[in-house]
């Protein structure tokens, strides 16, 4: 998902998926002012936001990978992630981790055998298929060793 969206954010791509009920958000007048001097910035990582009267903004459009949980909560941590570091390119990739992480399969979610096939050839696509951009593990190789090991087939 991570090198997806990187790589949709290098080509300038559309990464934006439109709400059918926008989210109004009321926020300070100097928090208002800062995300509209960044707009460009928060319409590139996907989110289509616009002034909405005094002291509220209204988001039309979140991230098309983004989690639709709780869309106002995730607006503002991005918009923290993006607007406050000191680096553009480290900013830019957390966003992008933060988008793709939210947006993962996660544990116990049931899948069918065609999601599970489809998510390994992705995996196996990947530059590095080793780990997730934070560094942990997507697969671990256990030898028969192990298992029978683990079975208590071996002592």
């Amino acid at each position: 998902m991570f090198e997806k969206l990187r790589e949709s954010y290098k080509k300038n791509e559309n990464m934006t998926q439109e709400l059918i009920e926008p989210i109004i958000i009321e926020m300070q007048t100097n928090e208002i002012k800062m995300i509209l001097e960044n707009q460009d910035k928060i319409k590139r990582i996907g989110f289509m936001v616009e002034e909405f009267g005094k002291n509220t903004l209204i988001i039309r459009g979140v991230p098309a990978f983004s989690d639709q949980e709780n869309i106002k909560k995730y607006f503002l941590e991005t918009v923290d992630k993006l607007i406050l570091s000191d680096n553009d390119v480290d900013k830019v990739d957390e966003t992008l981790y933060n988008i793709a992480c939210k947006s993962a399969i996660k544990a116990h979610k049931k899948m069918d055998i065609r999601e599970i096939k489809e998510l390994l050839s992705q995996l196996d696509r990947l530059k590095n298929p080793f780990t997730c951009p934070h560094g942990r593990p997507t697969a671990i190789k256990l030898t028969k060793y192990e298992i029978e090991k683990m079975f208590k087939r071996i002592v």
